[in-house]
């Protein structure tokens, strides 16, 4: 039997976090079913991706509704996707450190 791909809930955020940065049209207003139903998570997993992503401000408040949320610049989009890049892969060298 293999072992999951992904270990940690920070792992999982990073997946979330570029599955929606791909996939999200830009300008796109969306709520927390909305990045449920693009990276096919549940609830609670949506909203801490949510959080993260307001957190490094890939997404910010909507201003037409509480609740609503609005991707940001594209090059924060890009920087994000750089820095779960750089995050996998130290989680990569940190397995193959332990020997795991």
């Amino acid at each position: 039997m293999s072992k999951p791909i992904f270990k940690t809930p920070e792992e999982y955020i990073e997946r979330n976090i570029k599955v929606f940065t791909e996939q999200a049209p830009k300008g796109h207003e969306f709520g927390t079913s909305y990045v449920q139903r693009v990276c096919r998570i549940g609830y609670n997993q949506a909203r801490y991706t949510i959080e993260e992503m307001l957190d490094r401000k890939i997404i910010d408040y909507a201003e037409s509704r509480e609740w609503t949320y609005v991707l940001t610049h594209n090059n924060t989009i890009q920087g994000a996707r750089v820095l779960g890049i750089a995050v996998l892969l130290m989680a990569s060298i940190i397995l193959l450190i332990r020997g795991n």
